[in-house]
């Protein structure tokens, strides 16, 4: 996440118009997995160390945890550094973000972590407010999210967040 808003602040601070990250729980995935497995392998490390017995739910509960603490945390960054920086022309880089069109775990994840720290808004503790940048747009597909469908829930979330924080936008991919 570091280093693509980065990247994204490069970009949009160097040319007039916005900015879209196209289905970015799909770009993380692959990273979230590398984070991962690193996870995993300092919680082996840990547990031999300590002399004790590796269990592979608490490995994974580890691991996880550590995974969804990087995720939100990177969030969190890009909504302070695209509602905080102006770019070199004095004004707000415009920044859209889709999501939730994707079904592994990691790329679930990433896109309920946009939600959640949507929903929590940025500022002091008792003073937070829903940001505006990025854009959020929720990718719907009644295939996927519909009514009992493997992402109902994704899209139940997204629904809540927007009765908090105005967004995500909706893009439907039914036809």
């Amino acid at each position: 996440c570091n280093i693509a808003t980065q990247i994204i602040a490069q970009v949009a601070s160097n040319q007039y118009g916005g900015n879209t990250v196209a289905e970015i729980d799909d770009v993380l995935d692959e990273y979230c997995e590398k984070s991962y497995q690193f996870y995993i392998k300092q919680y082996k490390e840990i547990v031999e160390e300590a002399g004790g017995e590796y269990d592979e739910a608490k490995a994974d509960k580890f691991a996880e945890d550590r995974v969804r603490r990087e995720l939100s945390q990177g969030f969190q960054s890009i909504e302070l550094t695209f509602n905080s920086v102006s770019s070199s022309r004095g004004d707000f880089p415009f920044l859209a973000v889709t999501f939730g069109h994707r079904t592994s775990r990691w790329a679930t994840l990433v896109s309920s972590i946009i939600l959640k720290v949507r929903k929590e808004g940025q500022g002091k503790p008792g003073h937070k407010v829903p940001v505006v940048f990025p854009k959020l747009i929720f990718i719907y597909d009644k295939d996927l999210h519909g009514e009992g469908k493997e992402l109902e829930w994704l899209f139940k979330e997204a629904v809540e967040c927007t009765k908090i924080a105005q967004y995500p936008d909706y893009l439907s991919v039914d036809i």
